[in-house]
């Protein structure tokens, strides 16, 4: 079953995927880039390291490892798992602007809200029980 998912499609599917988080992480990139033009502070937030996770994965676990002969079951894995941490990069922005409904605002927007860290620790709590 394994070896039929590894047909064109799925990498097609992995290649758009990191497209996809290349183009996200560029346009977080150059925001940030604008923002200081303007004198604004800048950072990394919480989102970012999500993206730049879920691409390591990404590229270690379906580009690179099949080269080294991994198990063709990790690589479906790791593109699963890339996609998880993917998934949670637009959520952890929303905390970042502290934009969810059921916490009031902190004042200031600060490097790592609790509205970030809520939403991490949800993520971690889901990713060891998937």
């Amino acid at each position: 079953m394994v070896e039929s998912i590894m047909s064109f499609p799925f990498w097609t599917m992995a290649t758009a995927l990191f497209i996809a988080q290349l183009t996200g992480l560029v346009w977080r990139i150059r925001r940030e880039v604008e923002m200081e033009s303007l004198g604004e502070r800048v950072w990394i937030t919480a989102s970012d390291y999500f993206v730049i996770l879920s691409m390591l994965i990404l590229i270690c676990g379906v580009f690179i490892a099949p080269i080294f002969g991994l198990n063709l079951k990790y690589v479906v894995l790791s593109l699963t798992f890339s996609i998880f941490f993917l998934a949670f990069a637009p959520i952890l922005l929303v905390g970042h602007y502290q934009l969810l409904p059921f916490w009031g605002e902190e004042g200031p927007i600060k490097l790592f809200t609790r509205q970030e860290k809520f939403i991490v620790s949800t993520g971690l709590v889901l990713f060891l029980v998937f």
